[in-house]
């Protein structure tokens, strides 16, 4: 700590810099590209030949592995039919922003 408040501004600038250099470049989804300065997730990348997509830019992620999961799949078809009971399956989404279970309804029949 500083007795100067400019020398512990400055100080506390310095070692934010520090800290975002050391830090640079890594992300949630994986390591980012530099172009021009500035970091850019790819949307692709590979690895021991092959080619990686973070879940982020995949399409419904979540529901593709539980359809994979003949439990979850199961699991799938009787919330389906609940909610078909109810008729609210177009108002009734799989995860936050995931497809309808009108949606994965299709997806089940095609499994079937």
């Amino acid at each position: 700590m500083y007795k100067d408040k400019s020398k512990q501004t400055e100080a506390d600038r310095e070692r934010q810099r520090r800290y975002r250099e050391k830090t640079k470049g890594v992300t949630k989804q994986g390591v980012t590209s530099e172009k021009e300065g500035e970091n850019v997730t790819p949307k692709s990348y590979f690895k021991d030949g092959i080619e990686m997509v973070p879940p982020a830019y995949m399409e419904h992620p979540a529901i593709i592995l539980a359809l994979a999961d003949p439990v979850k799949r199961d699991k799938l078809q009787r919330i389906t039919a609940q909610l078909k009971a109810h008729k609210v399956l177009d108002s009734v989404r799989y995860g936050i922003s995931g497809p309808t279970f009108t949606e994965v309804g299709k997806m089940l029949a095609v499994l079937e």
